[in-house]
């Protein structure tokens, strides 16, 4: 039997991680194309959640081309009113 152990959430998070370290006070820009639209706003809370981006009254956009608005609103910071995020989604 073959086991397959994912690590999707530990590689993006371990990035973020690394990021606040380095980079205290970013103005934050994230963007996706197609299947990574989806991805990029899956992964808006944790990014904001993170970086604090409520707390600390950070500029955060998160850009898509597609997708727009397919998780629910209690899954993704783009769609929330709770934080700070300026969502930016066209239509190709």
């Amino acid at each position: 039997m073959t086991t397959l152990h994912q690590v999707g959430y530990h590689k993006p998070k371990t990035v973020l991680d690394w990021d606040v370290e380095n980079f205290p006070n970013p103005e934050i820009v994230t963007g996706g194309s197609s299947t990574e639209a989806l991805a990029n706003q899956a992964l808006s809370t944790l990014v904001a959640d993170t970086r604090e981006v409520e707390e600390k009254n950070i500029r955060y956009t998160a850009f898509g081309d597609s997708n727009a608005d397919v998780m629910s609103s209690e899954y993704t910071a783009a769609s929330s009113s709770r934080t700070m995020v300026r969502a930016i989604w066209t239509s190709m």
